[in-house]
C-alpha cells in the first residue's frame, strides 16, 4: 500500500504526529510525501517514523516555501536512493527495492510547483 501525503511542513511536531497516526492506522508499505519544508537541519529520526527508511529532497537555497518531497519505505523493503532532483520548480526523489524472487521495484516522488512549465518532468525521462 501507498500513503501519499501533503505535509504542509514537517517543521512543526504536530505533523509529526499527524503522519504517524496515518502510518499507524493503515500500516502503509511506502509512504509519499511533499510539501515537507525541510532542510539540513532536520535529521530523519527527527521526523519519528520508527520502522521507515527515508530519502528526501529538501528545499534549497531561496527556493520559496511548499517546496521538499520525500519517499518512506518500510525498513523491511531494503531501499536505495538513485535520485535526487531539484531543478527549475520540480522537486524529485527516487529509489529502488530490490525483492527478493522478483523484478526490481523503482518508486519515486515528483512535486511540480503550480503554474511552472512542466518542460523538466518531460526531460527527466
Amino acid at each position: 500500500m501507498v500513503l501519499t501525503v501533503n505535509c504542509q511542513s514537517l517543521r512543526c511536531y504536530s505533523k509529526h504526529l499527524d503522519i504517524a497516526v496515518l502510518v499507524q492506522k493503515y500500516n502503509p508499505d511506502v509512504v509519499n510525501a511533499t510539501e515537507t519544508h525541510l532542510n539540513m537541519e532536520f535529521t530523519n529520526s527527527e521526523l519519528g517514523q520508527r520502522g521507515y527508511d527515508i530519502i528526501r529532497c529538501d528545499r534549497v537555497g531561496d527556493l520559496g516555501p511548499g517546496v521538499g518531497v520525500l519517499v518512506a519505505t518500510r525498513q523491511d523493503l531494503l531501499i536505495s536512493p538513485t535520485s535526487l532532483l531539484h531543478t527549475d520548480g520540480l522537486e524529485a526523489v527516487f529509489g529502488k527495492i530490490n525483492i527478493s524472487g522478483s523484478k526490481t521495484l523503482h518508486v519515486g516522488y515528483v512535486r511540480r510547483q503550480p503554474n511552472n512549465n512542466p518542460d523538466p518532468i518531460n526531460s527527466t525521462h
